[in-house]
């Protein structure tokens, strides 16, 4: 599975991409491709565009089949619905445009699915959650909205956003640890605990090992306050107290 960029820092959009009337059955897209790039040739009025030839249509490679994730007009005139749509606006599974927000990451163990980050119109908290290219989620509105700045774009990855600012995949976020390799919630702090950041300690040098060696070497430890006290905790609960 693989995802091509779109001419959006490779080469500028085409100069004549064309609108298609869906009162008239068009309701995709029309792409042309080479061996590295994707570039969107037309695409249906159904879907926003900052203007003509810029539409709001990321286009991607997944399982050999060519998609594109797409915005469009939401019940409220100033809200944008994404979805992702196969060149004839058929949906995928899961991305029937109910989304406020849909971001493709990288970063993962699991490099046979696709993932996306999404965020689901009409959630009260603005909760996050995991969903895979074949409509399969995890921690379903269970992330917080604040997850989302801990992926960033960029040339290099795009359209994929890729986890920062997090140790060895891990963050904290409302005294909870998200695992961003795993794509799962890895402990809950118990109440008396505020925790502050995560750190881990390890006996050898972490260099030129591979994501998941890291991981089984290393040991967290959460910096704690409770009481007005500081110290460590680790994610079995136990407490390592300074030495006076």
């Amino acid at each position: 599975m693989e995802a091509l960029p779109p001419g959006l820092f490779s080469r500028a959009y085409s100069q004549n991409i064309e609108v298609l009337s869906s009162a008239e059955g068009n309701n995709g897209f029309q792409y042309t491709m080479d061996e590295d790039y994707i570039d969107i040739t037309a695409y249906s009025d159904l879907y926003r565009s900052h203007d003509k030839n810029q539409p709001l249509l990321i286009p991607m490679k997944i399982d050999n089949k060519i998609v594109a994730i797409a915005g469009k007009k939401s019940e409220d005139p100033h809200l944008t619905s994404y979805g992702i749509i196969d060149p004839q606006g058929n949906t995928l599974s899961g991305f029937d445009f109910k989304h406020n927000r849909i971001i493709p990451i990288k970063g993962t163990r699991d490099t046979k699915d696709v993932w996306f980050l999404v965020q689901q119109s009409k959630i009260n908290n603005n909760a996050y959650s995991y969903l895979n290219h074949k409509g399969y989620y995890r921690l379903k509105n269970q992330l917080p909205q604040s997850v989302y700045y801990y992926y960033r774009s960029s040339q290099k990855d795009y359209p994929f956003y890729m986890p920062h600012e997090h140790t060895l995949g891990y963050i904290l976020v409302e005294n909870k640890i998200f695992d961003l390799y795993e794509l799962k919630q890895e402990k809950q702090l118990a109440e008396e605990y505020q925790g502050l950041w995560i750190s881990y300690a390890i006996a050898t040098p972490l260099e030129k090992d591979t994501v998941e060696e890291k991981r089984k070497k290393a040991h967290l430890y959460i910096w704690v306050k409770k009481e007005n006290k500081y110290f460590y905790i680790d994610l079995y609960g136990n407490e390592y107290l300074p030495i006076d």
